[in-house]
């Protein structure tokens, strides 16, 4: 894919699926991602931390700025479900065995909310066990994403993997993956990943970690 192209569009799903992750469009209706993207804007929220140092809850806005949302379980109900019957197909896929997800978080990120390259595990032993024995991270886009500003969209808040393995060009280094309602991305829990900065409008996404049994 050349670098315009990419610009415009981000990386294909065939490419990423090439790459080992696993891609899922569909798992949530339009209208279901529309019902949760107007809550998530006006429900309460919390300010979203880090780990490091030995701890799991570190606020550092030079790192990540975005924010966890409250929603309400009735709204979680089918998400949870979902997850539920995923996990054969993600642990198949992976060819690892896998325990219950962790609870969802439900995220909104803002223009000019970010989160910079990390991964969602670690070996470091003063980490919290839950965060070491994270296997595959999910992503559930709720929103969709524009290259110019439009109505219920947002542009920037792309979804970037770097160092995929068998990617050619660009894509291998840094492959930018656009957001569309409903579609679902998961990938090795070690994977270098980010959240590009927004640009405009109102990024709303759902996270969760399958870990080891």
């Amino acid at each position: 894919m050349s670098a315009a192209a990419q610009g415009r569009t981000g990386v294909s799903l065939g490419a990423l699926t090439s790459a080992g992750l696993f891609t899922l469009p569909g798992f949530l209706t339009e209208a279901g991602c529309a019902e949760l993207c107007s809550v998530m804007r006006s429900g309460a929220t919390v300010t979203a931390t880090i780990a490091r140092g030995g701890r799991d809850h570190v606020l550092d806005t030079r790192i990540r700025r975005t924010s966890g949302v409250f929603v309400p379980a009735q709204l979680q109900h089918t998400i949870r479900a979902g997850l539920a019957a995923l996990r054969p197909r993600l642990a198949e896929h992976f060819r690892v065995a896998l325990g219950d997800p962790e609870e969802p978080q439900f995220l909104a990120y803002r223009k000019g909310d970010f989160f910079r390259p990390h991964q969602d595990n670690t070996r470091d032993p003063g980490l919290p066990a839950f965060i070491r024995r994270r296997r595959v991270s999910v992503v559930l886009f709720l929103g969709r994403q524009t290259r110019l500003p439009e109505p219920d969209s947002y542009c920037g808040g792309e979804l970037t993997f770097f160092r995929l393995p068998g990617l050619p060009g660009d894509d291998g280094i840094r492959a930018r993956l656009w957001g569309q309602p409903g579609l679902l991305v998961a990938f090795g829990s070690g994977q270098l990943h980010e959240v590009a900065p927004v640009t405009h409008g109102f990024r709303a996404s759902m996270v969760t970690w399958f870990p080891e049994p």
